[in-house]
């Protein structure tokens, strides 16, 4: 009988003393968990961060703070401005400011100042309290770069010539529409040059389409040359390029003609022994579509072959 007194004795001690390192068990478990989370989210190789409603990170990881090149402790407590100053904190902010308003996850795709450049897919999680009312919101950075330059080099194929690296026919035609577009609303004027190799066929039958093909790739070298950068220089079809002129009227257009005229009459391109010779269509344009317009030029451009070749019509 004593001995299941001192047992029973033993036990409540034993559950005394368990009640009583509780508390510190739970603290110790709570700790853990939090340091283990902590080490987890800071070895992820994705950017990791957190901001409460006035666009201030609460808590950064390595990977987002990695390249710009600036340590966690340098950013946990800054405002998105603060490291990402003007319009890209704007952009980044009204995503956070949405995901807050809404209480439902947004995604926004962003570019990191590195180098070289790198695209990242973010989705920006709210947190809600009890209340349900969002208090953080939680962003997940995916790194997109190689994503992006895929894309990037697809759509590139789409509107350049595959030969030459001109812009293509499609890809003037566009540009031509939003010109059009352009002169409606504003009547801004602008311009366009339809020229033509003379007598390709022949270089192509006495030397060789490898040949042909050497002087089409000096030529369109020699066009991007003579014009500025904001000006479209587009290869239109077999030996016919286009150049299409923002901001440019009939006479400057015709000058501009004139000058690339005596500029390839006076180069000699490989493998030729006599000099290579262009024919040229201007025209500015008037109130008429693409058709219309690229009908007018095409006979600009018979023109000024059917007169002898090696000339301007406009």
């Amino acid at each position: 009988m004593e001995s299941d007194k001192a047992g029973n004795l033993d036990a409540a001690n034993n559950s005394d003393g368990t009640r009583d390192h509780e508390p510190a068990r739970e603290i110790f478990i709570e700790s853990l968990g939090k340091m283990v989370h902590a080490i987890i989210l800071d070895l992820s190789s994705d950017p990791i961060f957190c901001f409460n409603r006035d666009g201030q990170y609460l808590y950064v990881n390595r990977a987002f703070a990695a390249p710009l090149r600036r340590t966690p402790n340098d950013i946990i407590g800054r405002r998105i401005w603060d490291i990402f100053p003007g319009e890209a904190g704007d952009v980044r902010f009204a995503t956070v400011r949405k995901a807050f308003e809404t209480g439902e996850a947004q995604e926004i795709e962003v570019t990191v100042p590195s180098t070289p450049v790198s695209w990242y897919l973010t989705t920006v999680t709210p947190v809600a309290d009890v209340q349900g009312e969002p208090q953080v919101v939680i962003c997940i950075s995916k790194n997109i770069t190689q994503r992006k330059l895929l894309e990037q080099e697809l759509y590139e194929r789409t509107i350049h010539d595959g030969h030459t690296r001109l812009f293509n026919r499609q890809y003037l035609l566009e540009k031509l529409e939003g010109c059009i577009a352009a002169w409606k609303a504003s009547g801004a004027a602008f311009s366009m040059l339809l020229i033509d190799l003379d007598w390709f066929k022949l270089v192509n039958d006495a030397h060789g389409h490898v040949v042909g093909d050497e002087v089409l790739l000096e030529f369109s070298n020699q066009l991007l040359a003579c014009f500025p950068e904001h000006c479209w220089v587009s290869r239109y079809g077999g030996e016919e390029f286009a150049v299409l002129l923002p901001a440019c009227q009939l006479e400057a257009a015709m000058h501009q003609a004139e000058s690339l005229r005596h500029v390839i009459e006076a180069r000699r391109f490989t493998h030729m022994e006599l000099p290579v010779t262009i024919s040229i269509g201007v025209a500015e344009f008037a109130d008429a579509g693409v058709r219309s317009f690229m009908e007018r030029l095409d006979g600009l451009l018979y023109q000024a072959k059917h007169r002898g070749r090696n000339r301007v019509e406009g």
